[in-house]
Formats: C-alpha cells, sequence, structure tokens
C-alpha cells in the first residue's frame, strides 16, 4: 500500500506541517492506513500532550477492524498514563470486545504498570473469573501482566491479589492457571510473599 509507505515515511519527521497529513489519515478507508497514523500519532511529542494524543487514539479502540483496534491498544500502552489504563480497562470489559483484542488490551495494561493499570487487571480478572468455560488464555494474560507491575506498593497488593486468586475455589482445577499464580508471585518477588509461596509446596498437584 503506497499511502502506507508514504505516511511511514513522513512520520520520522518530526515536522508540525506533517500533523495535518495524519490528522487527514485517521479517516482513510484503508484500516492499514489508520493503524499506522495510530502509532504515529503516539510518538508525535512535539504538537501534542500524552492526554491530547490518548484522546485521539482511545476512540479506535471500537474500529471496526481488529488490527486497528489492537494498534491503538498497544500505542495507548506505551502511552502509560491513568488515562491510557482508564480507556484500556473499559474496552476491556466490554462484553463485546473479542478475545484476541483483549488479550491485547490486557498485554497494554501490563507495560502500563501503574497503581491504575493494576486495579484494572483485578477487574478484568473478576469478570473473566466468572466465564463458563474459564478463558484460560486470558487469565493467564492477566497473571503475566499483574508480574509487570512497577510500583512498590502496588507490586505488593498485586502479590496479595495474586495469592487470593490462588487460593480461590475457581483456579482448584486449573493447575496451569496454578503454576502462573506461582511464577507470578516468584516475579514480584516481595519478601512478605515468602513464607506464603514456601506453604504451596504441600500442595502435592502443583507443577
Amino acid at each position: 500500500n503506497l499511502r502506507v509507505l508514504i505516511l511511514e515515511a513522513l512520520d520520522r519527521f518530526q515536522d508540525p506541517a506533517i500533523t495535518a497529513v495524519l490528522q487527514q489519515g485517521l479517516k482513510d478507508s484503508s484500516s492499514e492506513v489508520r493503524k499506522v497514523v495510530i502509532a504515529g500519532f503516539a510518538s508525535r511529542s512535539e504538537i501534542y500532550s500524552v492526554e491530547e494524543r490518548i484522546q485521539m487514539i482511545a476512540p479506535f479502540l471500537n474500529d471496526p477492524a481488529i488490527e486497528v483496534a489492537d494498534g491503538a491498544a498497544r500505542a495507548l500502552g506505551r502511552l502509560g498514563t491513568e488515562g491510557a489504563a482508564i480507556a484500556l480497562v473499559q474496552k476491556c470489559c466490554d462484553p463485546q470486545s473479542p478475545p484476541a483484542l483483549q488479550q491485547t488490551l490486557i498485554q497494554a495494561l501490563g507495560w502500563v504498570g501503574s497503581k491504575p493499570a493494576l486495579d484494572g487487571l483485578i477487574q478484568i480478572w473478576a469478570i473473566l473469573s466468572q466465564q463458563n468455560p474459564l478463558p484460560e488464555p486470558l487469565l493467564q494474560e492477566v497473571l503475566t501482566s499483574l508480574s509487570r507491575v512497577i510500583d512498590p506498593e502496588a507490586q505488593l497488593e498485586a502479590a496479595e491479589r495474586v495469592l487470593e486468586f490462588l487460593r480461590s475455589p475457581i483456579l482448584q482445577d486449573a493447575v496451569g492457571l496454578q503454576c502462573n499464580a506461582v511464577s507470578c508471585l516468584g516475579r514480584l518477588a516481595k519478601p512478605l510473599m515468602i513464607s506464603e509461596i514456601v506453604s504451596l509446596l504441600a500442595i502435592p498437584h502443583y507443577g
């Protein structure tokens, strides 16, 4: 697609004059063009504040083309603010969101790594864990994202929540998720969790 190549080339120039061209690209009928432009806007700090870029990108989480919505989720994850986390959580909790997009949304929250992202991941876990059958790949993605939380206080809360997940009846027959939860506790590496992790050795069926 020639337009995609042209926009990718233009995006390398940090020139305000290019912004109008990129804005037009957001309305392009081609999903490839929209995806490239969204990625471009995510990095245009010379023109727009982070919150302005989030306001531009967040509506594309609802784009009918899954690759565009996926690109918008990745862009918001890289921007990493509270506003980005809120937009990602809202879309992930939408029952109309396809699982493939939910997986990217959860990954993006892991990249954000903040307290709002942690709160969102806990909310998403609560929703997913009520589904029958359990959407194990998505729950595994939540655990992976929880292990990426970077705020020290949020890390402790994340570890406490993962321990709660591990003890819940929901996971008693999901050995793969139990193993991932233990690995998540190890990656969070909070000393207060050591005795709790050691106590799990008494459970014979853990991997």
